[in-house]
């Protein structure tokens, strides 16, 4: 009983939950800090901005093609770091396509 319990379980939690693949990941991920680890978020005391892209396998007609764009501030008297990062990955000529935005904050303790 408790087999079938437990399966109806992560049955229900994989119907329910959205599911999804793997992120992008750029050759040079250490230029999309935010992407790696939202905790990065406010790391320099002042403002960063990173542009990334990655056209991937570009003897097939864009097969993969990614934009990410962020940007993050420290703000010294709140102690924390605000920022937003935005993702567009198109692949296989805009079968599938992913657009992302998300807001980031982290806050910094001594």
């Amino acid at each position: 009983m408790k087999r079938y319990l437990w399966l109806v379980c992560l049955g229900c939690s994989c119907i329910f939950q959205y599911a999804k693949g793997q992120d992008p990941v750029f050759s040079q991920f250490y230029s999309a800090p935010l992407q790696i680890n939202p905790a990065f978020t406010g790391n320099s005391h002042g403002g960063m901005m990173a542009i990334n892209y990655r056209n991937q396998w570009p003897s097939i007609n864009q097969a993969y093609v990614t934009y990410a764009l962020s940007y993050d501030q420290y703000v010294p008297s709140l102690n924390s770091g605000f920022g937003v990062f935005a993702l567009a990955d198109d692949a296989g000529r805009g079968l599938l396509r992913t657009y992302n935005l998300t807001g980031l904050y982290s806050y910094r303790v001594q």
